[in-house]
């Protein structure tokens, strides 16, 4: 495969088997990812492509691979060749479908290790079940529902070092602090509330996530207090806990 172009005329005159781009010729199709090309390479890294585009005459959408064990020149953005070409023909008119198309391909072909085990293959059938291999494997959630979420809003600002210390205190327990807003901020804009808000009523607001071993519930509670008091006795603090039905990875401070 010599550069880009050829790539992309593979693609199509691939694509132009199927029965569903039946009266489709294969330069109309060359046409359509040439053109999605020139708005910029979609070469996205790792060795992978994903050209695309949406055509009149197609009546559904059409997937297919091509492995490129040498790998081909494709401007892509991290500069290295594409090993791994994934297109992509559907209808015009379907936009929703398209996207929705395009983040499950680019989901099912992975990271850069399983890009470099699927360019490997060396026939057709090698190619299609290296491709949906990891598809077809079914998470294991045994084990993975023994924890809970905890969300504590807070509005005073001196309580977040103390509730992040109290969470990373638990073992086991993974931490984030997300910046947020107390209602007033967004009521306050909305005509029909005009005045009823003062600057000091519209407050910033932090969220601290943390997952929780099931068993340190009451340890967490008892520790978050430690920080803030009595939680009933708060105006400016609200702290919520979920169950979960499925929890994996952690967070660890670097």
């Amino acid at each position: 495969m010599a550069d880009r172009d050829d790539a992309l005329r593979q693609a199509a005159r691939l694509a132009r088997r199927c029965p569903l781009l039946e009266g489709v010729s294969e330069e109309r199709i060359v046409e359509g990812l040439r053109r999605r090309e020139a708005l910029g390479s979609t070469g996205f890294g790792n060795g992978v492509a994903i050209p695309h585009c949406r055509l009149a005459e197609a009546s559904d959408f059409v997937v297919g691979a091509i492995s490129i064990p040498d790998g081909v020149e494709f401007g892509a953005l991290d500069g290295e060749k594409v090993r791994l070409i994934a297109f992509i023909v559907g209808p015009e008119s379907e936009t929703a479908d398209h996207l929705r198309a395009l983040s499950a391909l680019s989901l099912l072909i992975g990271g850069e290790d399983r890009v470099r085990k699927i360019a490997a293959s060396d026939t057709t059938e090698s190619l299609y079940e290296t491709l949906l291999e990891e598809n077809r494997r079914d998470p294991d959630l045994r084990g993975h529902a023994d924890r809970r979420l905890f969300q504590v809003f807070v509005q005073d600002e001196s309580l977040v070092a103390g509730l992040v210390s109290a969470f990373e205190s638990l073992e086991g327990a993974s931490v984030a602090v997300f910046d947020a807003a107390g209602a007033g901020t967004y009521l306050a804009r909305m005509p029909m509330f005009t005045g009823l808000f003062s600057d000091d009523q519209r407050q910033h607001c932090r969220v601290v996530v943390s997952v929780v071993g099931r068993d340190m519930t009451n340890e967490a509670v008892r520790r978050i207090e430690a920080v803030t008091g009595h939680l009933d006795e708060r105006t400016d603090l609200l702290v919520a806990v979920q169950d979960l039905f499925y929890s994996a990875g952690s967070l660890r401070i670097p």
